[in-house]
């Protein structure tokens, strides 16, 4: 027993607060590892042409091809890898899985409107307006017109700094190649 219910109700318990917080880390999380992933297949396939590229550029075009793979996992698997390790779910109002082409309109959404299509201030200032949405309105605006509910699992304290730590080691890592330490 855990506070008098089970440790998998303990475990499974819904927590009702919006979670800004814990919704960017997820996002960014998912977007750092997949835009690595694809820079280290793009290094192997053809060095010469990603080291021509700007980083503007290469910001901007894994954001959108991020929009296609959040897209798969949303129809495969229900989640992405960073709302699955921070507790997060999206469903529809009756509270089932998000059908395929909701998914993939909700990626498009985020990739617009949530994240700037990527682009520097745009991107910062789509990131705030969001994060003021969830916390005063109750929700995104992406959510809204799609008619969809997030849930967020009770998470403790190591998987609620697991992505944040991942995060920052990655940039620690992308910087140090950067500046050829």
């Amino acid at each position: 027993m855990y506070g008098g219910e089970s440790l998998e109700t303990a475990i499974t318990q819904v927590v009702e607060k919006e979670r800004p917080w814990l919704r960017f880390w997820a996002r960014t999380f998912d977007v750092l590892i997949h835009a690595t992933i694809i820079g280290m297949v793009w290094v192997f396939l053809h060095e010469a042409s990603i080291e021509r590229m700007s980083s503007f550029s290469f910001n901007a075009l894994t954001t959108f091809l991020w929009i296609f793979m959040e897209w798969g996992y949303m129809a495969i698997f229900g989640t992405t890898p960073g709302k699955k390790i921070l507790g997060i779910r999206v469903l529809s109002s009756e509270g089932s899985a998000v059908p395929k082409y909701t998914a993939l309109k909700r990626a498009i959404l985020v990739w617009f409107r949530g994240m700037g299509v990527g682009v520097g201030l745009i991107n910062l200032a789509c990131y705030m307006i969001g994060y003021d949405n969830l916390r005063y309105a109750k929700i995104t605006s992406w959510d809204r017109d799609l008619n969809l509910k997030v849930t967020y699992k009770k998470i403790g304290i190591f998987r609620m700094l697991i992505c944040p730590m991942i995060i920052v080691l990655f940039n620690s890592i992308a910087l140090i190649n950067y500046i050829d330490l």
